[in-house]
């Protein structure tokens, strides 16, 4: 472990997975600091580092250690000059706010590649709500009995951007625009039809886990539709369960950073609102593959 990320402070999330890194600055921070919060990402899932200072240009840096930064498809939702940032906000101005993403769901499970690792900085939170939330799907995995794991085992999910809004529980707020009215002809002409495994084995530690994105997750290769909305449903109940759940608000100054091969997550309900103390405004940035030190 590096000098920096040794005197660091560590602490765990509440719940039952999470760590939180003080004390690190990361215009500072060296490869071996990157190595070590690599290995802390992949071991606990989810990653706070408190207390960064950086700027658009020193943020767009520090995410290019942990893989290939992916544009946002939809530009207009950017950083204006910064196209690798998409912004998180609950403003209430025409043709910009994003609608809240309060379903389940991984990054990126309607492309080919699916994002390995998203990150929030915080720029301004809410005094009340504005919390991501989430469900580890890696534990979910383990607590599968053996005959549902081999009865999943090999299926191919098939999944399509909005596709699975139909498969909403009751404490998802489904306000997701339709795949029609979000996207242009354009947008929607890149947006093709994709599978993924039921059972993902995650490309670096090996562990399998549910990956089941349900709000991209339209059915099952080579099943009825209605058997594989139901089996689809069941296991997403079973992922859902409060032992496996977590969450966590991003502050100013806060890198919450998550494996999207590891773990389900959604935002809180947060309304509309320019008021101070009801802002939430984060700069995301996701990534596809591994550093490159990691890569094979």
């Amino acid at each position: 472990m590096s000098t920096l990320l040794a005197n660091a402070r560590l602490s765990a999330l509440p719940g039952p997975f999470g760590v939180r890194v003080d004390g690190l600055d990361m215009r500072n921070a060296s490869a071996a600091d990157y190595a070590g919060l690599f290995d802390l990402l992949h071991q606990h899932h989810i990653l706070v580092l408190g207390g960064q200072k950086l700027d658009s240009q020193e943020y767009i840096s520090f995410a290019r250690h942990w893989g290939q930064i992916v544009p946002y498809f939809q530009e207009r939702w950017t950083l204006p000059q910064w196209p690798e940032i998409l912004l998180i906000t609950n403003e209430a101005i025409p043709g910009r706010a994003l609608p809240p993403a309060e379903n389940w769901h991984s990054d990126g499970t309607y492309l080919e590649n699916p994002h390995s690792v998203t990150m929030l900085y915080g720029q301004e939170a809410p005094e009340e709500g504005g919390e991501t939330w989430y469900a580890d799907i890696a534990m979910a995995y383990d607590a599968l009995s053996d005959e549902m794991k081999a009865r999943i085992d090999g299926m191919q999910v098939l999944h399509v951007k909005n596709g699975g809004l139909h498969m909403a529980l009751p404490e998802e707020h489904e306000q997701a625009l339709t795949l029609e009215s979000q996207t242009t002809p354009e947008e929607r002409a890149k947006l093709k039809p994709v599978r993924h495994p039921l059972v993902l084995r995650h490309p670096v530690t090996g562990r399998k886990a549910l990956y089941l994105s349900t709000t991209t997750a339209y059915g099952i290769e080579g099943m009825d539709e209605e058997e594989a909305v139901k089996l689809l449903l069941e296991l997403k109940r079973h992922v859902l369960q409060s032992s496996f759940r977590n969450g966590h608000k991003t502050l100013p100054g806060e890198i919450l950073l998550w494996d999207n091969f590891s773990v389900l997550h959604k935002a809180a309900p947060t309304p509309l609102s320019n008021e101070d103390g009801k802002r939430r405004l984060l700069h995301r940035i996701t990534i596809d593959g591994l550093p490159a030190s990691r890569a094979a």
